[in-house]
């Protein structure tokens, strides 16, 4: 059944205990999520901090986490949900990239060229881009080492001080 009691670590602990009976239905575990997208509230931006403490405790820190602060979940007591994606090393080699957080476009797209090649991969290994801005940084002029992906204009991204969150997918 659906729990929806507690604060912020406390609902994602029951989401993160159900999302390992499914992968152990699967003959996997949380060491194989390379992924998680975090849905929450405003009511839970203040408690961020510590579901992050607790996030890196389950899964370390090497997951791409994507936290978008959405109006209301089914639940009016509900703070969180969470969507995670599992991979164990097949064959299709796709790679989920830390998001990138930043205060504009611009800077956002320059900090992506740089883990790029950090990794040893360039702008044609992108499977996917998706940005996440505000009205704000969208009205900016487009920077010029933009690629193309699904933009995605929201009202405030759940770290106040940014206007930008970049995801890519190689």
């Amino acid at each position: 059944g659906m729990v929806v009691k507690g604060d912020l670590v406390a609902q994602a602990s029951v989401i993160y205990d159900k999302m390992k009976a499914t992968l152990v239905a699967a003959s996997r575990d949380l060491s194989d999520v390379v992924r998680v997208v975090r849905y929450v509230t405003p009511k839970a931006i203040p408690d961020l901090a510590a579901l992050d403490a607790f996030q890196a405790s389950l899964l370390g820190d090497k997951v791409s986490v994507c936290t978008l602060t959405i109006q209301s979940l089914l639940r009016a007591e509900a703070l969180i949900e969470i969507e995670g994606v599992a991979y164990n090393g097949g064959e299709d080699g796709i790679e989920f990239l830390p998001s990138i957080i930043a205060p504009d476009r611009v800077s956002a797209w320059a900090q992506i060229d740089k883990d790029l090649r950090a990794r040893g991969l360039n702008r044609a290994q992108v499977r996917k881009a998706t940005e996440l801005a505000t009205s704000v940084a969208f009205d900016a002029a487009e920077p010029a080492n933009a690629l193309p992906g699904l933009r995605i204009c929201v009202p405030r991204l759940a770290a106040a001080e940014t206007g930008v969150q970049i995801d890519i997918t190689v």
